[in-house]
């Protein structure tokens, strides 16, 4: 299946009402509500004309693609019953049936017009995402990418909520993408205007900024007022750096994918700040950065503008919220997501003329300097130096680790390894961020 073939399912068996999106990984398939209708192979817009058809995502493949038709008529018995096409996402397949968890959006027809009736709230680790009812659904093309999809039109506006913010998608667009890379992911544009300031020059908070964007770093909160002496005691709670990378400065359009079975996934939800599949039309934005050379001036990061799938931009990353216990594994502790950034980004504003004030260096010394020094720490001392003020990229690579765990005490025991062994991390992946590195040209993802 590629961006513009028409998406085409095939029947899982003989007679079965099953079909499986092809090229798909059976996550994705139909289910007729009369076999007979279709033949062995069919198009997504054939697929639509069945007024009872059902249209479903799995979270993964099942053991059985062949079977499930048996397995999914049983959990529809458990759902209210469906008076019209219905989209579903079923989570939990591997627990079998009665483990499965369940997220529909139904719809009505009447003649050639459908309608979401019922909408859906999707929450993943606190970024909200709220389908609402009403609209008229249609199969249509993506004029970006030529990704078919499920569009929805004329209804109220598919909400995000995210960190502090709340966001309606633009001219109340959504849809149900089928672009290879995403089938079953939500789809939809947010523009998020530029910072505003009032009569005394106080910016407000921009909005990417209230969405919570940022990196991120996490430690154990460790226990007050203990006694002199006493060595440090973690309180199972956690508390976390936060940096703004990527400040928003003017308004900015953001391009969103978001798979409610893979919100960590960054190639099936993504919020990207150009189109998927093509170059944004115009120019992309600017952000200042926090960063700044060694002469005091502020560093600019601009996306890359390539065609690809993964545009810049942002995919969620995890925070956690308790420590957890000592040896226990990540997923038994509770989390919420957040919003990092990722992809490549170009430095503007290192050519800024001047010269860094520095002892007399010898000629060779002197020849090996970089020409432009850009601060990554806490004091002038760390930097780095970059041969040439154009072409340099910065690259954000989400789903790092970013969690510290507690130091050793300097009466425990000492952990002993094998010569070879690798020492303990530094930072494990209890919590997640983006990490970063700058380059002479874009990094391979």
């Amino acid at each position: 299946m590629s961006g513009g073939a028409e998406p085409a399912f095939s029947r899982a068996a003989a007679g079965s009402p099953l079909y499986w999106l092809t090229d798909g990984g059976n996550r994705a398939g139909f289910l007729a509500s009369d076999a007979a209708g279709f033949g062995d192979s069919i198009t997504l817009s054939t697929s639509w004309t069945d007024a009872r058809g059902l249209w479903f995502w799995l979270d993964q493949a099942p053991a059985d693609p062949a079977g499930f038709a048996g397995p999914l008529q049983a959990f529809l018995t458990l759902l209210p019953p469906a008076r019209g096409p219905r989209f579903l996402w079923i989570a939990g397949v591997a627990l079998g049936v009665y483990g499965w968890t369940g997220s529909a959006v139904d719809m009505a027809r009447s003649g050639d017009v459908t309608s979401v009736t019922g909408g859906q709230t999707f929450d993943a680790g606190g970024i909200i995402v709220v389908a609402p009812a009403g609209g008229r659904v249609m199969v249509e093309q993506a004029s970006g990418d030529q990704s078919w999809l499920f569009r929805v039109h004329d209804g109220t506006a598919l909400t995000l909520l995210a960190g502090d913010a709340s966001l309606a998608a633009t001219q109340n667009l959504w849809g149900i993408s089928y672009n290879p890379l995403r089938p079953g992911a939500l789809v939809w544009t947010l523009d998020l205007p530029a910072p505003a300031t009032d009569e005394a020059g106080e910016g407000a908070v921009p909005v990417l900024t209230a969405m919570g964007a940022s990196l991120r770093f996490f430690a154990p909160e460790m226990a007050e007022m203990l006694p002199i002496g006493a060595p440090p005691v973690p309180t199972g709670a956690v508390r976390s750096l936060q940096v703004v990378p990527l400040r928003q400065r003017a308004a900015v359009t953001l391009y969103c994918a978001f798979d409610p079975l893979a919100p960590l996934d960054p190639a099936r939800t993504r919020f990207g700040l150009a189109p998927f599949g093509t170059t944004a039309s115009g120019d992309a934005p600017v952000f200042d950065s926090g960063y700044v050379t060694a002469l005091g001036y502020g560093v600019q990061l601009k996306p890359v503008q390539i065609a690809s799938q993964t545009q810049p931009g942002f995919v969620l990353a995890v925070q956690p919220l308790t420590t957890g216990a000592i040896g226990g594994a990540p997923g038994d502790v509770p989390v919420a997501y957040y919003l990092t950034p990722d992809g490549d980004f170009t430095l503007l504003g290192l050519d800024q003329g001047g010269q860094l004030a520095t002892a007399q260096l010898s000629e060779d010394i002197a020849a090996a300097a970089p020409a432009v020094r850009v601060l990554c720490g806490t004091t002038g001392l760390d930097y780095v130096g970059l041969n040439t003020a154009d072409g340099n990229v910065l690259s954000f690579r989400a789903g790092r680790a970013a969690y510290a765990p507690p130091a050793r005490a300097e009466d425990e025991a000492p952990v002993l390894t094998q010569d070879d062994a690798p020492a303990p991390p530094a930072l494990t992946d209890l919590g997640t961020t983006a990490w970063s590195w700058i380059s002479a040209g874009s990094a391979p993802r």
